[in-house]
């Protein structure tokens, strides 16, 4: 089989899948740049971007996946290199119509926090400054996902403003029919960011209570995608 590469979202980092790498020996997941502890250019972070980081990255056939963002840029990468691709568990990929994600967030503060406005850049500063509230917190009160909230904040301004401007919010759901033969979305059943109505185009399956974040389903995800790989 294809070693699996886990890649992660634009609020994440490797951590966020420390539970669920563990029903995959010799897997795989890692920072993207901009984010936990890789180096944060001035940079478009844009697709082109992550999908040449990438390639330093992913160097053998690949099972691939991702999560929120990083759904969107495991399917730039199969389709950059299909070849070197062979599945993609794309889990809460934002299937919206063009122009609707940043609308359909329920959440203001995220809202504020990746929008392109002068109050978002205020947001995103005041949201850095919380950090040291937040992690020792955080230990506390969610010491099994601890790293995961450390490394929320691991990034920059720049990086998580601009992955969501050039990359997330100008995504084409529409390329995802080139790897319908590939693909398979896992999608939760209280998340807002996915258009429901858009899912029967796909192959994919639906997590009973999940929200856009999968923390708390792991067993249930890997069980899910053990089954379809045997199943392949």
């Amino acid at each position: 089989m294809s070693k699996i590469y886990f890649l992660h979202g634009i609020t994440g980092s490797k951590n966020n899948f420390i539970y669920l790498q563990k029903h995959f020996p010799g897997s795989e997941s890692f920072d993207l740049i901009g984010f936990g502890s890789e180096k944060k250019p001035n940079a478009p972070y844009d697709k082109e971007f992550f999908v040449k980081f990438l390639e330093t990255k992913i160097t053998e056939q690949a099972i691939l996946v991702g999560h929120s963002m990083g759904s969107i840029l495991a399917k730039e990468f199969a389709l950059a290199h299909p070849a070197m691709v062979e599945r993609l568990f794309l889990i809460s990929y934002p299937l919206q119509s063009e122009g609707r994600l940043l609308y359909e967030m329920s959440d203001p503060y995220t809202k504020a926090l990746l929008g392109a406005s002068r109050r978002s850049k205020i947001v995103t500063y005041l949201d850095q400054s919380m950090k040291v509230l937040s992690i020792p917190g955080s230990y506390f009160f969610y010491r099994k996902y601890w790293l995961t909230v450390r490394d929320y904040y691991r990034r920059t301004a720049i990086s998580l403003a601009r992955s969501a401007q050039n990359t997330i919010f100008v995504d084409d759901y529409k390329t995802l029919y080139q790897l319908k033969d590939k693909a398979i979305l896992i999608v939760g059943e209280n998340d807002r960011n996915v258009n429901k109505a858009l899912l029967p185009d796909f192959d994919y399956h639906i997590i009973k209570n999940m929200r856009h974040y999968f923390f708390g389903y792991e067993d249930e995800i890997a069980s899910f995608i053990q089954s379809r790989l045997k199943g392949d």
